[in-house]
Parts: C-alpha cells; sequence; structure tokens
C-alpha cells in the first residue's frame, strides 16, 4: 500500500470549488491521521497475522 499516494489524493482535494467550501485543511490533516489509524490499528495487524510476519511502511 503507498500511504504516500493516499495521501497526495487527499492533499490534492480542493478545499474551495466555485465559492463553495469542500474540505477545510483541518479535515484533510483529521482525514490522513485516522488513515494512519486505520493502517496500524486495524489493516497492518490483520494481513501480520495472515502473513506471519511484521509489515512497516
Amino acid at each position: 500500500m503507498d500511504v504516500k499516494s493516499v495521501e497526495k489524493i487527499i492533499d490534492g482535494i480542493p478545499e474551495n470549488f466555485q465559492d463553495m467550501q469542500i474540505i477545510a485543511a483541518g479535515q484533510k490533516e483529521h482525514n490522513k491521521a485516522v488513515f494512519h489509524m486505520m493502517l496500524n490499528k486495524s489493516i497492518f495487524p490483520a494481513a501480520e497475522n495472515f502473513l506471519g510476519r511484521n509489515i512497516s511502511l
């Protein structure tokens, strides 16, 4: 999983479009933090259990 690519996608979301707020900068940072939390608390442990080895970024 390319974490940097996911972060680039989140960063690439425009904050505003045609005078409407799409997402706040703080929300982008929150989404990236939640993504990392999901990786570390759920996805990586499940994959490590399945594969029988450690996974790191």
